[in-house]
């Protein structure tokens, strides 16, 4: 993994062969659909959204939503939950009864109530109130964990969440900051549903001694960059999504490969940022290796611009993408080292 400054870990790399894209994606303006993800300072009792707008997906207008959610005006949350961008709403996890907000399913609501159920149980520290199938694994940092143990072992109290609702492959994938001074944490965590109940919890689990760890770092570029929703007709295709993701592995063995770089484009990893200025570019400190890293499997938002690649780094490993018709613009990588 590359440091923002163009130094490479020397860790060792997956020797796998990466696949290439015939040509990079058209150029366009960049696609904002709405402000900036709102972010609160804790308080006792709850969490309360700043004054910037709740990111994509709400209704604007100023008027509260249930269950603990904030619309589109800024307005305060009900509970002490933490706040999204990238989903139909905020959705708080404290106070939340498991299953979220509505029932399990394949569309966006019942994969964001699946996430919803999911932080309510970070929260109260426990997973018995999951709907979760009989045979439902826990995997956390590519190792099967028995249920109630890792992660599950304290009441953890996320401060922040960004939703990936993959419909199509019935399956979301949530990046949660934890910034408690006992124990930080970020976490890349995929559920996987099917019949109404969560089949598979996929957790990537970073803390301190990870590759470049800082949870309040991570909160503060995270929460100030703009993941809102693409407008219907500035959107790329799953198929253009999944491109770019794999070509950006596929460069580091073949500088010949059409990466589609945005300019801005910034690179978060772990807590380190390449910076986000107007001449930003993630085209810096790439790896130069005679073997690309494969992924193994993706997940692809395309009302968000987003993809998301599993794989590992010399560690379990997240790669998270922000794609619009102008070329990348984000990128934020989890890496357990």
């Amino acid at each position: 993994v590359a440091q923002p400054g163009g130094t490479a870990n020397g860790g060792a790399l997956a020797a796998v062969a990466g696949s290439a894209v015939g040509g990079a994606l058209g150029a366009g303006g960049r696609a904002d659909g709405g402000g900036n993800t709102a972010m609160a300072g804790r308080a006792a009792g709850g969490a309360a959204a700043s004054g910037a707008p709740s990111a994509g997906g709400v209704t604007s207008g100023g008027t509260a939503n249930t269950a603990g959610r904030a619309n589109a005006g800024g307005a305060t949350t009900a509970s002490g939950g933490s706040v999204v961008n990238g989903g139909t709403s905020s959705g708080g996890a404290a106070g939340m009864a498991a299953g979220g907000s509505g029932s399990l399913g394949c569309d966006r609501s019942g994969l964001e109530a699946a996430v919803n159920s999911y932080l309510a149980a970070l929260e109260a520290g426990s997973y018995s109130a999951l709907p979760l199938s009989a045979s439902a694994k826990y995997i956390e940092n590519d190792k099967t964990v028995a249920l109630g143990q890792g992660l599950w072992s304290t009441a953890l109290h996320p401060v922040f969440h960004r939703n990936l609702l993959d419909v199509d492959s019935c399956a979301s994938f949530t990046e949660i900051i934890i910034t408690d001074a006992s124990h930080p944490y970020v976490l890349g965590v995929r559920l996987k549903v099917s019949g109404a109940q969560i089949s598979e919890i996929y957790a990537v689990v970073t803390d301190q001694g990870d590759w470049q760890f800082n949870a309040a770092n991570y909160l503060k570029y995270s929460q100030a960059e703009d993941w809102s929703l693409v407008p219907a007709d500035q959107r790329l295709t799953r198929q253009q999504l999944h491109d770019a993701g794999y070509a950006y592995f596929a460069y580091w063995a073949d500088k010949s490969v059409a990466v589609p770089w945005g300019m801005p484009c910034a690179r978060l990893e772990g807590g380190a940022y390449t910076g986000d200025g107007p001449n930003s570019s993630c085209n810096v400190g790439i790896p130069d290796q005679s073997v690309a890293p494969q992924p193994r499997e993706y997940l692809v938002d395309v009302d968000y611009g987003q993809v998301v690649l599993f794989l590992n780094l010399g560690g379990t490993d997240s790669h998270l993408f922000r794609v619009l018709k102008s070329g990348i613009r984000y990128v934020h990588t989890l890496t357990v080292q």
